[in-house]
């Protein structure tokens, strides 16, 4: 499985850690023209966070890089964030309409299908929360793209090494 890549910049290194702020994006990466997803993803607004990479390259701060997080690692993201959620939805909906029928009031089927939907969505939220405090994905430098941009790209450079000694 191939991995997936991206850019960031090098805000601080501590070790062989790196905090590199990257940018958020879509679906699409929006390089082919003829891509009916760019008309959507123009006028949104570009969200940047920060990361922490491993740094096996040697990277500098203000260094444009490549970063690479595993392909299993996404996929896992993505099963927590769209697939729980939609399971959660679709198993409650079927156990409270099976639930209404066998308690004897199916008139009450869609209601009591609604409830629990609400209750399997609720339900899968929470583990999202909970197994979301243990996920942490592993990213890792790859390849220097230009080094040593003039200063720091944020503000988020200060407090960075704070950040890798944390996560130790």
């Amino acid at each position: 499985m191939e991995d997936l890549r991206s850019y960031g910049h090098v805000i601080s290194t501590v070790y062989r850690k790196a905090v590199v702020q990257m940018q958020r994006m879509g679906a699409c990466s929006g390089k082919h023209a003829d891509c009916p997803w760019n008309a959507l993803i123009e006028n949104l607004p570009v969200e940047d966070f920060v990361i922490t990479a491993d740094n096996q390259i040697d990277a500098q701060p203000g260094d444009l890089v490549e970063v690479a997080i595993q392909a299993s690692s996404f996929h896992h993201a993505v099963l927590l964030g769209y697939i729980l959620p939609l399971a959660g939805l679709v198993i409650g909906a079927i156990g409270g309409v099976l639930f209404a029928s066998w308690v004897g009031i199916p008139a009450y089927r869609d209601l009591c299908g609604g409830m629990a939907a609400g209750c399997g969505l609720a339900v899968a939220l929470l583990l999202i929360r909970s197994a979301g405090k243990r996920y942490h994905p592993r990213y890792m430098i790859v390849r220097h793209v230009t080094a040593n941009l003039s200063g720091c790209l944020s503000q988020g450079c200060r407090g960075a090494a704070d950040i890798l000694k944390e996560e130790g």
